[in-house]
């Protein structure tokens, strides 16, 4: 039996609930502690990796009341409360990042094949598509107002689309290296970036592309 999600009482440090199907824990599920160092993946020699359900990413919905996992075989959505299975988004899967739009009614789950996907919550169904790269992306961000949306990976640029239209705003070449994760600043105007191969993090202008600044870290910055 693999390990299931489990989620975490913040303030107690108590164990709250595992995520599963039918009360059962997922067989073969790992959280992948690190995604680029394979850290916190014990499989035993029996497993063979195309088995394996690797658990990439989780998000809290707005209201907290819905978690989405997504992994490299699904995306779903659990009851935060009951720890009930929601809804499994069909033909989803290794996936990379996933994020709630501000007013929870869209998720965004980015992929190895270098695409975006836009869902709709309530129904499960498909609303756009977003081909933005050819190569795995592995960060997503949604802006405060949910006008942009923010994708990166590994080849190092920072994507900016239109929420609503799926149109290509803008492309941010920000690292030599795979870009782990994208933030937008709380007023939207700004995006910060971090990368596997750099030692700072950097803040782009939204509206420009422009570099705005470059914070160091005297270290690999990674998720």
């Amino acid at each position: 039996m693999g390990w299931p999600v489990r989620v975490w009482n913040v303030k107690t440090g108590m164990l709250g609930r595992e995520l599963s199907e039918s009360a059962i824990p997922f067989e073969n599920c790992y959280w992948q502690e690190s995604r680029l160092s394979g850290r916190g993946m014990p499989l035993a020699a029996s497993h063979d990796w195309d088995e394996t359900c690797l658990a990439y990413s989780l998000a809290y919905s707005p209201d907290c009341k819905i978690i989405a996992v997504g992994s490299k075989l699904w995306l779903r959505l659990w009851d935060a409360e009951s720890g009930a299975v929601l809804r499994t988004f069909p033909g989803a899967a290794e996936i990379g990042a996933i994020a709630f739009s501000p007013e929870g009614g869209q998720l965004a789950s980015s992929g190895e094949n270098g695409r975006v996907d836009i869902w709709n919550v309530s129904t499960g169904s498909q609303v756009r598509e977003l081909q933005l790269s050819d190569r795995p992306l592995r960060a997503i961000a949604f802006s405060p107002d949910g006008q942009h949306l923010a994708a990166s990976g590994w080849d190092g640029t920072i994507y900016i689309c239109d929420s609503k239209s799926g149109t290509l705003v803008r492309k941010i070449v920000a690292s030599r290296g795979a870009v782990n994760w994208v933030f937008f600043s709380s007023e939207g105007a700004d995006i910060v970036s971090g990368s596997r191969d750099d030692d700072f993090f950097a803040i782009w202008q939204v509206s420009t592309g422009k570099l705005v600044h470059q914070i160091s870290c005297h270290s690999v910055v990674s998720p």
